[in-house]
């Protein structure tokens, strides 16, 4: 028998009793064994139709509570998402049910109904990939940012439901986004929630500018965040920017920095809650990034700059960076965001590159090893450069390239070339020269003692100083070295020639070309300029 069926006859039955005890002990089963929502069952159909059909033929049912809950089971399936709430009815009556509909015949009082059936919508929204196209319809958006304007009225789970709903509008569709901004000032409800859970929250003991935050807030301030770098991505592209919008960009920086500097009361949320507030930072436009209100910059003039002091919100994000690197905990939704802002800060300030070249990227003194061998920071960092995971790769490589000033033979002493020649493939340096961004040349990078006593000797490919090798051509005769590189040449043509390889060699823009072009095009060249 289907899990279903005693719900069915109930149903059947009539009896508003029965049908409640049925449903109860229906969504019972499911919460203690989650693994019976896997199956997929033809009467799951039958039980979302029924209860649908209920709620349209009373416009209050004395059961609701389980029987919206039951709905929210129902609709984590997504054959029953596409069949019964995507068309007009289902996705209405969750709607009404919600209370983000203007039908007044759904009132019901129970917030565990409005709760239920929010959740409903989320789950509706996520499997179907807004096949209803609620993320664009701007009744609705109004209703769920009004509700988030009016957050104080709702408990902290329907908060929380109603911030995951906005994340999802606001992630699936770029119009979604541009209405919740532009139609309904969503981005200054979301900054004044966010004030009020920073002000409502106790000091923290531990710093002058952080708070202690309750597990509560913890998640309504992660849940915040993550809507805002939605709805700031967008910026990131356009080149005109309005004062309102500078005015909340500022307002998000200063939120951050206190967020950074803030803990929560669980230990294993802090960490969350720095990234969220890590990836909000990043989701502002470079050319609006105001570096002072993400810094503990003294109010008074007089006294002398501290950078330790003044940097400590981005080292919290350097601590975490190094804490996931030095343990190989490589996951790219923590160190990829982390990564592209600190890129982003160094390219906007000189006195932060500074700081963490001398912390990140001292100069060496070890040409022994490999840049990338030994168990510090920057080894483990230099390391990553040849990684699998494409994303992070990339990001320790900017990362150090900026350290670097961009400047492409500081960047080869420091890794090799080696490391070094994918992220200079990529951008057309090969052959040697700058970045784009223009570095001043306030601080200097001078070699080291050990740095020119070793430099004769350093292999360029490898960064360091190789141990001593016999020349395995020793003792042979000029005829048997002619004849090993006329087979190495034969070898390379036939792994050329069968596709297993592709000589290359560096063309005038320092980028990659296939060698035989480039030798077709020399010869080409002698031969115009002979005629």
């Amino acid at each position: 028998m289907d899990l279903e069926e005693p719900a069915l006859r109930a149903i059947q039955s009539g009896d508003e009793t029965e049908i409640s005890q049925a449903l109860q002990e229906y969504n019972e089963t499911l919460q203690s064994n989650p693994q019976l929502q896997q199956s997929q069952r033809i009467s799951k159909q039958e039980l979302a139709k029924e209860i649908i059909q209920l709620f349209c033929a009373s416009k209050l049912l004395p059961y609701a509570v389980e029987a919206v809950t039951t709905l929210r089971f129902l609709s984590r399936d997504k054959s029953v998402v596409a069949k019964h709430f995507t068309e007009k009815r289902g996705n209405e009556l969750l709607l009404n049910l919600a209370k983000l509909n203007a039908n007044e015949d759904y009132k019901y009082s129970e917030p565990d109904v409005e709760l239920n059936a929010c959740k409903c919508l989320c789950n509706v929204i996520y499997l179907s990939k807004d096949a209803t196209g609620l993320c664009k319809n701007s009744s609705f958006i109004k209703a769920l940012v009004h509700k988030i304007g009016s957050h104080k009225k709702h408990t902290h789970n329907q908060n929380v439901i109603n911030l995951k709903l906005i994340f999802l509008v606001s992630a699936l569709n770029p119009e979604g986004r541009k209405i919740i901004t532009e139609q309904c000032d969503g981005r200054k409800s979301v900054l004044d929630f966010l004030n009020n859970t920073l002000e409502s929250s106790t000091n923290n003991e531990d710093t002058d500018h952080g708070k202690k935050f309750t597990a509560d807030k913890t998640t309504i301030c992660c849940e915040l965040l993550k809507v805002l770098f939605n709805l700031n991505m967008d910026l990131r592209h356009a080149k005109i920017y309005s004062e309102n919008e500078t005015e909340e960009l500022n307002l998000t920086m200063e939120y951050c920095r206190t967020i950074l500097l803030s803990t929560s009361s669980i230990p294993e949320l802090t960490e969350g809650l720095h990234c969220s507030a890590g990836n909000a930072i990043y989701s502002i436009p470079p050319v609006c990034m105001s570096i002072d209100r993400l810094l503990l910059v003294s109010k008074d003039d007089t006294a002398p700059s501290d950078i330790k002091q003044e940097i400590m919100p981005v080292m919290v994000l350097v601590d975490i960076l190094k804490e996931k690197v030095m343990n190989d905990i490589i996951k790219t939704e923590i160190l990829h965001p982390i990564l592209a802002l600190l890129s982003d800060l160094c390219r906007r300030s000189s006195e932060i590159r500074r700081f963490f070249k001398d912390l990140i990227l001292p100069p060496r003194k070890d040409f022994k090893h490999r840049p990338e061998e030994g168990l510090r920071f920057r080894n483990k960092l230099i390391k990553l450069f040849t990684h699998t995971n494409t994303n992070v790769k990339e990001g320790v490589a900017d990362f150090l390239f900026v350290l670097c000033k961009e400047s492409v033979d500081r960047f080869v002493k420091y890794t090799g070339y080696g490391n070094a020649a994918g992220l200079l493939a990529s951008r057309g340096l090969l052959a040697g020269g700058h970045g784009e961004t223009v570095y001043s040349d306030a601080d200097s990078d001078s070699d080291t003692e050990e740095y020119k006593e070793a430099s004769t000797k350093i292999n360029p490919v490898t960064g360091h100083i190789p141990l001593p090798v016999s020349n395995p051509m020793e003792g042979m005769t000029d005829e048997q070295k002619e004849h090993l590189a006329a087979q190495l040449a034969n070898d390379i043509s036939k792994l050329s020639s069968g596709s297993i390889i592709q000589p290359m060699g560096i063309g005038p823009d320092g980028s990659l070309v296939p060698l035989q072009q480039q030798v077709h095009d020399t010869e080409l060249k002698e031969d115009s300029d002979s005629d």
